[in-house]
């Protein structure tokens, strides 16, 4: 669980509100969970530039959103409002009488959002498994509730006129 609330000013690579680069490691696992974020200041960047993270090579993302504006410095395309760019990795396996292909993407991405309103952006970095890409969702649609049924009332709060937030950080 965590958070972000700065500018995130880059003048080169990898740019996110959260994260600027999550890499596929030197021993090659998929093995990094990143669970229940945010990010809500605005990110400028040249290239992977994202609300919540700039580029994605092998994680599991779920339960976050990022509200901020996301710029491109370069106007490159690689800019998403959640995700700047994705990695395509995937691992098939082959198991069975007959053969049955089981594909594992490399990075999984599950019930995020982004606010259309503020982020500036109408899209995420597409790739990747799971529920796929952050859902623009207006500023109002994210104000005093919690967009996903999987979001653990548990874990997020929320209130009138408030964004989601993380009770172990706020109470």
């Amino acid at each position: 669980r965590s958070y972000a609330t700065g500018l995130v000013k880059a003048t080169g690579d990898y740019a996110g509100g959260l994260i600027g680069y999550i890499d596929n490691g030197s021993n090659g696992y998929y093995n990094r969970v990143v669970q229940d974020v945010y990010a809500t200041g605005a990110v400028i960047g040249t290239t992977n530039v994202g609300g919540l993270v700039g580029k994605a090579d092998r994680v599991t993302f779920s339960n976050g959103y990022s509200t901020g504006m996301v710029t491109s410095s370069t106007s490159a395309a690689s800019v998403g409002a959640s995700f700047g760019s994705v990695g395509t990795g995937a691992t098939i396996t082959y198991s069975g009488s007959p053969q049955v292909q089981t594909t594992t993407y490399w990075v999984i991405r599950n019930n995020l959002y982004f606010d259309s309103s503020t982020s500036g952006m109408s899209a995420d970095a597409s790739g990747g498994g799971g529920t796929g890409a952050a859902t623009g969702l207006t500023t109002a649609a994210l104000l005093g509730a919690l967009p996903h049924a999987n979001w653990l009332s548990a874990t997020w709060g929320t209130g009138t006129s408030l964004y989601p937030y993380l009770k172990s950080i706020y109470g």
